[in-house]
């Protein structure tokens, strides 16, 4: 991992690979790899999920009808999304999140490269012995369907009557639409050696939003 630490006071990351595993080549201080475990175990299988019901959504019933599926947030208040431009008030990014989010279009987003662009994710201490864990999300070919430069007639109408004035269309493929965010309890981590331990998952998600 090359680490960098921001203006802001955010421990940024990136992970190399997509969402399988990834090799953290550097990390301080010593327990950053932990909590970045940490916080992707919680994460990775509500994302996986969200983003199930949604494909197979659009698959059984249509873009049209898969819209309410997208709207309504993941279960749990510790784990969210947050966009770039909300349409959703309850996707709004909490001010930490903004602030990586801020930080996220300085690295390469395009996936489609060859090998893979190295992929940021965002970790900052909150009050208490809270901290905060973000990773991107990029407009996958799924959620042109919404959030793309060119929409169904159908599907924009309906948009417009949930939205007016929608500020979540215009985006190009790969582009960055938002970011996963998860809030989690520090617990006591170890120091990690390099080698097979050193492994994460895959920070910078393709999903829809």
């Amino acid at each position: 991992m090359q680490k960098i630490k921001s203006r802001i006071g955010i421990s940024v990351g990136l992970a190399c690979g997509g969402l399988g595993s990834s090799s953290i080549l550097h990390a301080s201080p010593p327990d950053t790899l932990g909590r970045v475990h940490q916080a992707q175990s919680i994460l990775l299988p509500v994302a996986k999920e969200f983003n199930r019901k949604i494909l197979e959504s659009v698959h059984e019933r249509g873009v049209l009808l898969s819209i309410d599926t997208c709207k309504v947030p993941p279960t749990g208040s510790t784990v969210g999304r947050a966009s770039v431009r909300s349409r959703n008030a309850s996707e709004r990014p909490e001010p930490w999140v903004q602030s990586i989010l801020l930080e996220f279009p300085k690295y390469p987003s395009d996936r489609s490269q060859k090998p893979r662009p190295a992929m940021p994710y965002g970790l900052v201490k909150l009050p208490g012995d809270r901290w905060g864990y973000a990773e991107p999300i990029h407009l996958g070919t799924s959620c042109l369907n919404c959030h793309g430069e060119s929409v169904h007639p159908d599907v924009a109408a309906k948009l417009d009557l949930l939205y007016p004035g929608d500020p979540g269309r215009g985006y190009k493929l790969n582009e960055l639409i938002g970011a996963w965010w998860v809030e989690f309890e520090d617990i006591p981590v170890r120091s990690q050696s390099s080698g097979s331990r050193d492994r994460v998952r895959g920070s910078g998600r393709t999903a829809s939003k």
